[in-house]
């Protein structure tokens, strides 16, 4: 039996593995890769840049990570204009 990373015990004719959760796969061979992905919006020049405080706009913005024609993954994350242009902002 090939253990790549953790412990793999035979139980009633199956393999369970037992690891860190970046292994999976029936004998822990297959090994979880992660992204981080850090953006900004920049609105300063923008019609949004100029939106009265009263007034309630929320921006959203889909965010889709692509491989071989296929979405592997998506996000979809909101900016309020006017928390963007604040004076109290930190960019």
């Amino acid at each position: 039996m090939y253990v790549k990373c953790g412990v793999a015990v035979d139980r009633r004719s199956e393999t369970v593995c037992f690891g860190p959760p970046s292994y999976t796969g029936v004998n822990c061979e297959y090994s979880v890769d992660r992204i981080t992905v850090i953006t900004h919006v920049d609105i300063t020049n923008t019609m949004y840049s100029r939106t009265p405080a009263n007034q309630n706009i929320i921006i959203q913005i889909l965010a889709m990570l692509w491989f071989a024609d296929r979405v592997v993954d998506h996000h979809v994350f909101h900016v309020i204009p006017q928390m963007e242009t604040a004076d109290t902002y930190i960019k």
